[in-house]
């Protein structure tokens, strides 16, 4: 965590964030992540 919290303002770095289930994120996010939720983002719809 030291490593993250030393670089969430570095321009050169992007946290992701990415959660497989609803609410998640609303309960803590890391500042300037990006967010994306497994089952919407990643999976192919049919």
């Amino acid at each position: 965590m030291n490593w993250l919290s030393q670089n969430l303002e570095n321009p050169k770095v992007r946290i992701i964030k990415v959660n497989v289930g609803s609410g998640i994120c609303e309960k803590g996010h890391t500042k300037g992540a990006l967010h994306f939720h497994w089952h919407t983002d990643f999976v192919d719809q049919p």
